[in-house]
């Protein structure tokens, strides 16, 4: 089958799930004031026959819509270069991005925090949205939050300046705040797929990242900030990839080399989980020199990437080692967790659990460092160390991490690029059994 019939198949896929989204906000003229974060697949009637077979309508066209996804991969090849791909994206981005977010409030959450940053000039690593709404303040993005009233921010402050920034130009209005963080996914998520061809060069693996279920649904429906993670962990990536190519002109590659460790340095002051890829970013660049050379240099670099991360912090608190207070927020959460049902037998047990979930999530993490000292050590390429610590990074980020929550899966392309997709498939697997 020829690509454009299945890109129209794609795009009428995306149609039909964002059916729900318009009708909801002309019924609502536009207002979203009151929406739960959650809407069931059915036209005008909530009767139960309705509801059965709006549910059904959407489940095949998720199966569809992965059909789709796998025979666009297969005829890769018709696309004539990067920019036909990029304009493909654009179409069945805007598409997407159209559907209301309706499996996670998160981007709700976003959205009070920079409210309360911007307009009430609170400190959202310490003061909650919750805080704010119970000294008499009627705000209708503050009330979109939900359940999530009671966090404070977990994020780091470079997407605390962007929810501010997007809050300051919303005139108030939840459905435009929602739609410049789409808007803003949607040009972020444009600029990971050029950055996926320019890192692998190979249209297939472009096409594979870029229309791939789960980038669509979490990224443009649901509007995770995962995209920023991508985004500026790639572009790292690519600049630290570009040092390498004028590596005799040091004062050249060394500026390429400081500006992705930056670029990296910002993706964990967005999502902390970018620090995992500085032992990897260091080693690769010092794997030519010798011992003492990698640990003084090492030691410069890794003072240059927490200094970055830290003075980011300072604005909002004395002490920056209180940045990492998001990271025990975030991983004390059992919600949608592999360990939830655990968790549930007893309250008792909550704690136990929490403990062994933080002792294996060390645990893992010495093991995933010490297994890449190990290989950088050696003389193996980098490409084959990364091949042979892929299995315990992929238990560090899935079980230390995500607790097999949908949208961290994302996390995995960061690995999955650098090595040049040689682990694509296991990814495209997971997302599917998960």
């Amino acid at each position: 089958m020829k690509k454009e019939k299945l890109i129209s198949y794609l795009v009428l896929m995306g149609i039909i799930f964002a059916l729900p989204s318009v009708i909801y906000l002309v019924q609502n003229d536009g207002n979203l004031a009151g929406y739960s974060g959650q809407y069931f697949y059915h036209i005008g009637n909530t009767h139960p026959v309705f509801t059965i077979l709006g549910a059904l309508v959407y489940a095949w066209c998720l199966i569809l819509m992965l059909i789709l996804y796998w025979k666009l991969i297969q005829v890769s090849d018709q696309f004539s270069n990067v920019k036909s791909i990029l304009i493909t994206s654009l179409i069945v981005g805007i598409t997407f991005a159209m559907i209301l977010p309706n499996t996670s409030k998160d981007v709700f959450f976003y959205m009070g925090s920079g409210r309360a940053f911007e307009k009430y000039k609170v400190n959202p690593y310490t003061t909650s949205i919750g805080e704010i709404d119970n000294v008499d303040v009627t705000d209708d993005i503050i009330e979109t939050v939900g359940t999530q009233k009671s966090y404070t921010f977990v994020y780091g402050p470079v997407f605390l300046a962007i929810c501010g920034l997007l809050s300051k130009i919303s005139l108030s209005s939840v459905c435009l705040l929602l739609y410049e963080f789409k808007l803003l996914n949607l040009l972020a998520y444009l600029g990971t797929v050029y950055l996926v061809y320019q890192l692998t060069q190979k249209k297939k693996l472009t096409v594979a990242y870029a229309w791939n279920p789960l980038v669509l649904l979490e990224v443009l429906v649901n509007v995770h900030n995962e995209i920023f993670v991508l985004l500026f962990a790639f572009l790292g990536i690519f600049l630290i990839k570009e040092a390498e190519k004028c590596r005799k002109q040091f004062g050249k590659s060394e500026f390429a080399f400081l500006c992705g460790l930056i670029c990296l340095a910002i993706s964990a002051c967005i999502k902390y989980v970018a620090i995992i890829l500085l032992p990897f970013v260091i080693l690769y660049r010092l794997r030519k020199n010798k011992i003492w050379q990698k640990i003084l240099i090492g030691i410069v670099y890794i003072v240059i990437f927490f200094g970055i991360f830290s003075v980011t912090y300072l604005p909002y608190f004395e002490n920056p080692m209180q940045s990492f207070g998001g990271v025990l927020a975030q991983s004390s959460k059992l919600k949608d967790s592999i360990y939830l049902i655990i968790a549930m037998l007893t309250t008792q047990n909550q704690k136990i659990v929490s403990l062994c979930y933080s002792v294996g999530f060390f645990v893992l993490g010495y093991v995933f460092i010490i297994k890449v000292l190990m290989q950088a050590f050696r003389k193996n390429s980098f490409q084959a160390m990364m091949q042979n610590i892929y299995m315990v990074l992929f238990a560090l980020i899935f079980l230390g991490l995500t607790n097999l929550t949908s949208w961290y899966l994302l996390w995995l392309c960061i690995p999955v690029f650098w090595t040049k997709g040689r682990r694509l498939k296991e990814w495209i697997w997971i997302r599917i059994l998960l």
